[in-house]
């Protein structure tokens, strides 16, 4: 039922049915319809994340366009979701790029919503936001909400944030 350009939400949930079928696998359904141009959401809330599912997908290469926090008030700084930051770092330890993680947070959703060129991009003329991050190795434990939990070396710690053209936070470190 869902066209090109549909957004389908909590792709890595983990209840009831999931993108997975009862092999295991990604439905080919699924898979097919992000070929037809579905776009798939992390919206990685406290409650619609499963390192089960999110693994599988993500060895299969099935990966989210987007990747987003699907950030609360209730989610914001806790054990699941903290923020985007720590959604990202979630999808680098499972084993996605680094360049994809950084396109599904930036130049992929910039397109959905038509601004190509205005946000997401580094690009002159492109509105100046930008969020500078300090790439450093260091064991950490992630848990998601049914218990399960991956240890990962990867970390991304912001250093400065431009809103813009305004810096708007900056670590004392930086």
């Amino acid at each position: 039922m869902l066209r090109a350009g549909d957004v389908f939400c909590h792709v890595h949930q983990g209840a009831g049915h999931t993108i997975l079928g009862n092999n295991g696998k990604v439905l080919p359904e699924i898979a097919a319809a992000q070929k037809r141009g579905v776009i798939f959401d992390a919206a990685n809330g406290r409650n619609n994340f499963s390192f089960t599912v999110a693994q599988q997908a993500i060895q299969e290469g099935f990966l989210p366009d987007v990747i987003s926090s699907d950030l609360t008030a209730k989610t914001l700084y806790g054990d699941f979701v903290f923020g985007l930051p720590y959604v990202m770092m979630k999808y680098l330890n499972m084993g996605m790029q680094l360049q994809d993680v950084i396109a599904s947070c930036t130049s992929n959703p910039a397109r959905q919503m038509g601004l190509s060129g205005k946000i997401g991009t580094l690009a002159p003329g492109a509105f100046a936001d930008v969020a500078v991050f300090r790439h450093i190795r260091k064991k950490y434990v992630m848990h998601d909400n049914s218990g399960k939990s991956i240890e990962g070396e990867h970390l991304l710690l912001p250093q400065l944030t431009v809103l813009n053209g305004k810096v708007v936070f900056r670590s004392i470190e930086f």
